[in-house]
């Protein structure tokens, strides 16, 4: 195709998350020549106002249930998005669906042909290539479950897994790859390191009657909670300046942050991601230790050349640190008895930096297809 500027319809979840606006804003500064078009809510005007080459539409109905048939599998068979004028859709979507009981009653419920249908499958046709780009499946079980997804992918034109784990299921399939996360395509300046740590806190665990994939979770926050107040509380009294972070306020994160901080019983920093990419994208690149358990601050900890400790809450968090060669302690929010805030503080002082100029490098492939459609 020629170099020109062509309208891409793009699909991702918009829950002012820091990660998931992280995969818009890479896209569109690694493709300046296209225009994407994403339909989203009008506060994301200000997220994303940035970008000369985003489009932001204001969602229909029917599209709006189109965003709920992706979260929760609404009882909807037929969602029709728009695609005339536009060259294709991509969609930077992240963790797909979970191999657990939420999803094998849906479908048995509505049964695969209709699942396609509510998912993806009438949002573009075949002179309209669909682009699955950055994601990942957790907690695979069986094989029926990479049969169903296997019946997903076929007809999409490309899908970049992001961690091996995810790919090596599908590794046979024509139109599957591997490439680390998008967002390690993110440029981050180098400047001098402070002291200070960064808390990066999960907060579905406050809320999980919002999101019942976390069911099995509830009775878990007071541990965690615990053991965070035991590391800030460790950071403070060595005189380090510490900073909860909470990089999604809808789902809990500040709310988590406000619980920890009324248990230190001191004026601790909370910052909230608001839609300014670049003030969290600074305190990463500040930031001389990073304590990760929202995924992409570990993702932005090892881009920035932070020393991090992570907290796995999910397997993605885990196989990215498998595929990168971490060696370093780890803490399971399932394994309470990972919990050491020891462990913690000598990663502190130890200050071990994962190298990842390789994983940087590779991560550009994740729009190795897209590019090659484009000829960009």
């Amino acid at each position: 195709m020629n170099k020109k500027k062509n309208k891409i319809l793009l699909l991702a979840y918009t829950n002012h998350n820091f990660g998931d606006d992280m995969f818009i804003y890479t896209i569109c500064k690694e493709f300046p020549r296209q225009t994407f078009v994403l339909k989203t809510l009008p506060s994301y005007s200000e997220t994303l106002s940035s970008l000369p080459n985003l489009i932001l539409r204001k969602r229909s109905v029917i599209e709006r249930v189109y965003d709920k048939v992706v979260s929760k599998f609404a009882c909807f068979n037929k969602i029709n998005l728009n695609t005339v004028g536009v060259a294709a859709v991509v969609y930077v979507i992240g963790g797909l669906f979970d191999d657990d009981e939420i999803w094998a009653n849906y479908v048995e419920k509505f049964g695969m042909k209709k699942l396609k249908n509510m998912l993806w499958e009438n949002s573009f046709n075949s002179k309209k290539p669909f682009f699955l780009l950055g994601c990942n499946v957790t907690r695979v079980t069986g094989q029926e479950y990479i049969d169903q997804m296997n019946y997903l992918f076929d007809g999409l034109a490309d899908i970049c897994f992001r961690d091996k784990y995810s790919y090596n299921f599908f590794n046979t399939l024509d139109n599957t790859r591997y490439a680390p996360d998008i967002v390690f395509n993110y440029k981050c300046k180098t400047v001098n390191k402070d002291e200070s740590v960064l808390i990066s806190v999960w907060g579905p665990l406050t809320c999980v009657e919002k999101f019942p994939q976390w069911k099995w979770a509830e009775n878990l926050w007071d541990e965690y909670e615990n053991f965070l107040v035991g590391i800030v509380n460790q950071f403070l009294n060595a005189g380090k300046k510490v900073t909860l972070l909470a990089l999604c306020e809808n789902e809990g994160d500040k709310t988590a942050c406000l619980r920890i901080r009324e248990k230190v019983q001191t004026e601790l920093d909370i910052v909230s991601y608001d839609g300014n990419l670049k003030k969290i994208i600074g305190l990463f690149e500040k930031a001389r230790f990073v304590v990760g358990t929202r995924f992409h601050s570990v993702v932005m900890a090892l881009n920035a050349g932070c020393a991090i400790y992570p907290i796995v809450y999910e397997s993605k968090t885990e196989q990215l640190l498998i595929d990168i060669n971490y060696t370093g302690p780890v803490s399971y929010i399932v394994k309470v008895r990972s919990y050491n805030v020891r462990n913690v503080i000598d990663s502190y002082y130890r200050n071990e930096v994962v190298v990842c100029d390789s994983i940087k490098m590779s991560a550009v492939n994740q729009f190795e297809k897209f590019r090659e459609f484009f000829g960009d």
